[in-house]
């Protein structure tokens, strides 16, 4: 069973990026991208049918269990994609990292820029 995250997702940036914590409002920009096919094939959760859905993901993973940031352009404020962690184990200092990017996006390095950040946080401070 994994164990909760202590606190919140901070800031984080990159040379092209900006990753915050994930914030309520956000659920919009991620329903353009939650709701594709595409970018849903491989992931574990559900295509997102409705706004109300996004928000719910939101929600979900602003809860104990990830560590979650919202990716974004640093020229630009919409929400792009998300990073975050999930199934913590405190005792084997360990978590798994996952992401979703809008199709847009892909082919850019950016999933890999954000990851990269993340996973230097992770290995660092945390």
């Amino acid at each position: 069973m994994a164990d909760d995250f202590q606190g919140t997702a901070p800031e984080l940036t990159t040379a092209r990026l900006s990753l915050r914590s994930l914030q309520a409002g956000d659920a919009e920009d991620i329903f353009a991208f939650g709701s594709d096919e595409e970018v849903t094939r491989y992931v574990f959760w559900p295509r997102h049918q409705t706004i109300e859905h996004s928000r719910g993901f939101v929600a979900w993973l602003q809860g104990p269990k990830f560590f979650a940031w919202a990716i974004r352009r640093q020229s630009d404020p919409r929400v792009i994609g998300t990073v975050f962690l999930h199934s913590f184990n405190s005792y084997h200092g360990e978590a798994e990292l996952a992401f979703n990017l809008a199709r847009s996006c892909w082919g850019q390095g950016i999933a890999t820029e954000a990851a990269t950040a993340v996973l230097r946080h992770a290995l660092g401070s945390m």
